[in-house]
């Protein structure tokens, strides 16, 4: 029987089956008393990710300069098409920034069918189905119009290209003729991607050093009870479409000092199935 589904005779989950988590695919547990705690607290070990502070601080880098974008381009519906350089800048270095995540997550886990300089999006469709990142939405708060939730990645789940990706492409190779490409809902959706990729690997766990607890449940304010991606800007809903074999199961307590306690899930093995 493989170290990941031996049975569990201590801890909170008697009876069931240790379900230990993958490198970078943050998963809430089971349902159990010690659930809440056992859901979150793998993600503050070392060898969840390698330096994982690379990856979020980018973002919030990011997140800096779109906050500021909005003091001369209002997110709202009316803006939307609104198209610059400066937004240009934004959108490939966001693209940039979710390429880098896609790339971390494979190279810790288990995908050999290409050599890495050979990746791309093509390739990294298949994380939607480890981390359910079509599942996701992202909310913008104060936004004027009906366009402030945005799913993403939805286009995968429906078989379909990413606009935003492509605009990104276009707008990279063909700067001059493709720059109305270049605009605010290309940008903000791209943004919102990667606010969804990093919420499916850290949640909202940002690795600034002398931050050591997470609070991934929300709770009610201005905008209601929800819950805010890495940052506290952006309010991120999270996939509700796990089936339970998908869910982790352990006592984190029990299972900490494991030499094996993370897995490397194998994108190979699901893409001969897909």
């Amino acid at each position: 029987m493989e170290i990941d589904k031996l049975p569990l005779l201590v801890g909170s989950v008697v009876g069931g089956e240790l379900v230990l988590p993958y490198h970078r695919v943050y998963r809430p547990c089971r349902k159990a008393p010690n659930s809440g705690y056992n859901s979150w607290i793998y993600l503050t070990d070392h060898e969840y990710a390698k330096l994982p502070i690379n990856y979020t601080h980018p973002f919030l880098s990011l997140q800096k300069d779109i906050v500021n974008l909005f003091e001369y381009v209002a997110p709202a519906d009316k803006n939307l098409k609104t198209y610059s350089y400066r937004i240009q800048q934004l959108l490939i270095r966001v693209c940039v920034e979710i390429e880098a995540n896609f790339k971390a997550i494979f190279k810790e886990n288990h995908y050999t069918r290409k050599d890495e300089s050979q990746w791309n999006i093509n390739d990294y469709r298949v994380i939607n189905q480890s981390h359910h990142l079509s599942s996701y939405k992202i909310r913008f708060p104060d936004w004027e119009g009906n366009s402030s939730v945005l799913v993403p990645f939805l286009p995968w789940a429906e078989g379909k290209a990413l606009y935003w990706y492509k605009a990104y492409n276009d707008t990279k190779h063909n700067r001059i003729e493709k720059r109305e490409k270049a605009n605010l809902f290309n940008l903000l959706s791209a943004f919102a991607a990667l606010a969804i990729v990093e919420s499916a690997q850290f949640s909202d766990e940002s690795y600034t050093p002398g931050s050591t607890i997470l609070s991934t449940g929300g709770g009610d304010s201005y905008y209601g009870d929800v819950s805010y991606a890495i940052g506290d800007y952006l309010i991120v809903e999270y996939p509700d479409d796990w089936k339970d074999e998908e869910l982790y199961n352990f006592e984190w307590n029990e299972v900490k000092n494991m030499p094996n306690r993370f897995r490397k899930f194998d994108y190979d093995a699901l893409c001969n199935k897909l």
